[in-house]
C-alpha cells in the first residue's frame, strides 16, 4: 500500500507522459551541451580564457563533467521510471521524474556558480 496517491492517478496515463518528458529532458541536455560547446568555440576563437585557464580545463569543467553527471542522472531516472511503470507505482514514477529534473537543474546552477543568483530569484522579503 503506497504512502500517498496522486489525485487523478486512476484517470491519468503517466507512462506516456513520462516518456514524453524524458524526450524533452534529453533534448534539454543536448541543448545545454551544444550551448556549452558553442561558448567554448567562441572563447577559443577570441582567446578569451581567463589567465591560468586553458581550453582543456574549460572543456572538462563546463562540458564533459556536467554532461556525464546529467547523463548519469537521466539514465538512473529512466531505469527507475521503467521499473515503477512495470510495478504500477504511479506516484513514484512522477516523483522520480521531478527529482531527476531538479538534480539536472541543480547541477547546472552549481557548475556555473550561480547559486547566489538563483537564491536571489526565489528570495522574498515580505
Amino acid at each position: 500500500m503506497p504512502l500517498w496517491h496522486l489525485k487523478y492517478e486512476k484517470v491519468m496515463d503517466l507512462s506516456g507522459w513520462s516518456r514524453s518528458l524524458y524526450k524533452y529532458l534529453r533534448l534539454c541536455l543536448l541543448v545545454i551541451m551544444s550551448t556549452e560547446f558553442a561558448v567554448f568555440l567562441f572563447k577559443k576563437s577570441m582567446n578569451s580564457f581567463a589567465p591560468g585557464d586553458s581550453a582543456a580545463n574549460y572543456l572538462v569543467e563546463y562540458l564533459f563533467t556536467p554532461t556525464m553527471i546529467n547523463g548519469t542522472i537521466l539514465v538512473a531516472a529512466t531505469i527507475l521510471t521503467e521499473y515503477f511503470m512495470r510495478k504500477r507505482l504511479l506516484q513514484m514514477q512522477a516523483l522520480t521524474i521531478i527529482t531527476a529534473s531538479l538534480c539536472i537543474c541543480a547541477n547546472l546552477v552549481y557548475i556555473h556558480y550561480v547559486v547566489s543568483s538563483a537564491y536571489f530569484v526565489f528570495y522574498t522579503d515580505h
